[in-house]
């Protein structure tokens, strides 16, 4: 619950271990908790991978009834929810593995369930109630695990935001090993989408004692574990700590909400369909700039935390090394396209947290910046 005008200072908490192969562990979680039927909701990519049939054997050796949905799909249509419910039977919990988009689509299935309604209702009325969630990530990055929103994908191509503090799952499992073998695209995407999470939640016009102290250790831990996972793979220290650091993104930002960048991310993505990651990282030099006016101490004090001389030294070097291409100008976008990205972004609700208020001429400038 959260009254109009009124900030909590700490989020409810769900409960939360991390130890490398703790995932397959998930059953005595599951029996603990008292659920005896769960769905589990993943991807077909991981469908195929060990981490879901040891999963599937944690859960089967404690006698818990299963119903596998494997077909999330990227940015999850509603119509995906749809096709999940479909076949959900009667769970008594969802139990999530994968990425961003599995936990999301996990959100919106408990609450479905929970409240017996139809998940493009959720967007325009934020649900209540929502069946009980164990949350298993696999990537370290978007920080679901940890946030009470979930984002679907409408039959326009329009990203809906669905905030309801009963889409917090009530357990998480933070396992190292899942994110071994990624490969290299995905780490660094996910890798700079928790590092936004960390920026944006830190000087949001909501942020406060407790928001800071998990976004400033969110920018930390990836700043300085996302070179050593890409440089030595094998390191479990440094595996633990960017899955760690995105964890603590996603509960910065269920505290203080997000800003420009993912302002941008979410209209560009409307018409060139690329990772979210890496749209969001395209964002972060020209929104940090735009910001620094107002909140430049903030980002300066954190990026001397990380090691790193001031915030534009963090995130240049971070983006060079990596190769990701600063701004959209490469996408080819149309006038119109612009014109309607610019658009999205003033009738969006980043205002509300954003530090520095843009108009159109700026979020023009911020689209075209490179």
């Amino acid at each position: 619950m959260q009254l109009k005008g009124l900030v909590p200072v700490l989020a409810p908490s769900a409960r939360v271990w991390q130890e490398p192969g703790v995932s397959a562990q998930a059953g005595d979680f599951v029996a603990a908790a008292g659920w005896r039927r769960v769905l589990i909701v993943t991807d077909p990519g991981l469908a195929r991978l060990p981490l879901l049939a040891r999963l599937q054997a944690s859960l089967d050796a404690s006698d818990i009834e299963t119903k596998l949905f494997a077909d999330v799909a990227s940015d999850p249509p509603i119509a995906t929810v749809e096709a999940a419910l479909a076949g959900a039977g009667t769970p008594e919990a969802v139990v999530s593995l994968g990425g961003g988009s599995s936990i999301d689509t996990a959100k919106a299935i408990a609450a479905c369930l929970a409240e017996g309604r139809s998940p493009a209702s959720l967007a325009e009325a934020p649900p209540q109630r929502a069946l009980p969630h164990l949350a298993v990530p696999t990537t370290a990055g978007t920080g679901a695990e940890a946030s009470n929103s979930a984002i679907l994908t409408d039959a326009a191509g329009r990203k809906r935001a669905i905030i309801a503090e009963c889409l917090a799952p009530a357990f998480v499992l933070l396992d190292p090993d899942a994110l071994v073998g990624q490969p290299r695209g995905l780490t660094v995407a996910c890798g700079l989408d928790a590092l936004s999470h960390g920026l944006e939640s830190l000087v949001s016009m909501q942020a406060g004692a407790a928001s800071r102290m998990f976004s400033r250790e969110c920018i930390r831990l990836v700043a300085q574990a996302l070179p050593r996972v890409l440089t030595s793979p094998a390191d479990a220290e440094a595996r633990s700590a960017l899955q760690l650091g995105a964890h603590l993104g996603g509960a910065a930002l269920r505290l203080a909400r997000l800003g420009y960048m993912h302002a941008l991310a979410h209209a560009v993505a409307e018409f060139r369909h690329l990772p979210h990651g890496l749209l969001i990282a395209r964002a972060l030099p020209a929104v940090v700039a735009f910001n620094t006016p107002v909140a430049g101490a903030l980002y300066n004090e954190a990026a001397r935390m990380a090691g790193y001389a001031d915030m534009p030294v963090l995130i240049g070097g971070l983006m060079r090394e990596y190769c990701v291409t600063p701004g959209y100008a490469d996408l080819a976008l149309t006038s119109e396209e612009r014109a309607a990205i610019v658009a999205r972004c003033l009738a969006g609700p980043f205002h509300t947290w954003n530090p520095r208020r843009a108009d159109a001429a700026d979020f023009a400038r911020l689209l075209n910046a490179t």
